[in-house]
């Protein structure tokens, strides 16, 4: 969940924005089923914005280090302080108990509460693919991707989109021969990590000035083709959210390319977009019952006021913690390690 520059890539720091209200419509669209004086609603498909980000993800990497291909302490740097403090904060607002493991503590749950707070891969005591605080699952598939980005990155930087997509696939294959009952194997076994390569492929196409109309038509066409894949489950997912993630990623490129004006809100919205993807499902469980226990707003409008809620408190965090963690890390760093 890279952050983008404003004035770089406003198009897809937009994207970033709409991807994580898109998963916030997804919750919301179920909270119904907790409160029955609330609303159901359709918006299950809106987790598309988890493949929305894997894409986007994918690009950056790609299109940020052409200037710094071989560097690889100062990329491993940048992600580690891109992503851990956020994810450390939240993780804490959600299980204060990780306190008790970091200080001597220690019980059955103790190994995945670790796990959790590393972004190693972790699985709950159902055995399912969620850390402590569920989304950052797709954290712990970025930091998959980015340990082989960095390892790629050790050799030139020709045939990029190859050597991601071999990698990816050869990680695919090896998860069928691995112990399964490895937490590793359960992540890898369901190829969604697919992704990082489609975006890593719209980042050799961007810079080469690729992104076409007819590239968005095809991959439109294709979108639809294989939108039949979903009855096939997750281990299909990043064809029939793939494609249409990229099909979003590459209308963004193709508007940054035609310098599409983004209009500020959008932007903003990229910015608050990793608090906001983290903090969601935080602020509504905690905040839905207190909304309800108002008795202000009702059905439809208790909905709005938690999301509101939801942006409001990532928008917090993010200049009272985000932003000023970040610029005191560049602060210390030497321009040999300053993340691109």
């Amino acid at each position: 969940m890279s952050r983008i520059k404003s004035g770089q890539l406003d198009t897809v720091q937009a994207l970033r924005g709409l991807a994580a209200f898109l998963v916030m419509l997804a919750h919301l669209g179920g909270i119904g089923s907790l409160y029955s004086s609330l609303p159901l609603f359709g918006a299950h498909h809106g987790i598309i914005g988890v493949d929305i980000f894997f894409v986007i993800s994918g690009f950056i990497m790609a299109y940020t280090t052409r200037q710094s291909w071989g560097m690889v302490g100062r990329f491993v740097c940048a992600r580690v302080t891109r992503i851990y403090p956020l994810w450390w904060l939240c993780l804490l607002i959600e299980a204060p108990i990780i306190f008790s493991y970091l200080t001597g503590f220690w019980d059955e749950y103790g190994a995945y509460y670790i796990k959790s707070l590393l972004l190693l891969p972790a699985t709950n005591p159902g055995g399912e693919p969620y850390p402590v605080l569920s989304p950052g699952w797709t954290l712990i598939y970025e930091m998959i991707f980015y340990a082989v980005f960095a390892a790629v990155m050790t050799t030139s930087r020709a045939g990029l989109t190859a050597k991601i997509t071999v990698s990816l696939v050869s990680l695919c294959l090896v998860a069928f021969i691995l112990p399964t009952d490895w937490d590793l194997t359960v992540y890898l076994r369901n190829p969604v990590y697919l992704e990082f390569a489609f975006g890593v492929a719209l980042a050799s196409a961007y810079s080469r000035r690729k992104i076409s109309g007819r590239l968005l038509l095809c991959l439109l066409v294709t979108s639809v083709v294989v939108a039949s894949t979903y009855s096939l489950g997750q281990s299909a997912r990043f064809i029939y959210y793939g494609v249409p993630a990229s099909l979003f990623v590459a209308t963004a490129l193709y508007l940054q390319q035609q310098n599409w004006r983004v209009p500020a809100f959008a932007r903003w919205l990229g910015d608050i977009s990793y608090p906001l993807y983290l903090l969601q499902s935080i602020v509504m469980f905690r905040m839905t019952p207190v909304v309800l226990g108002w008795n202000i707003f009702s059905g439809p409008m208790t909905l709005v006021a938690v999301a509101a809620l939801c942006i409001a408190a990532s928008a917090a965090v993010h200049y009272l913690f985000e932003r000023p963690v970040m610029n005191a890390l560049k602060r210390r760093k030497t321009p040999a390690t300053t993340p691109a």
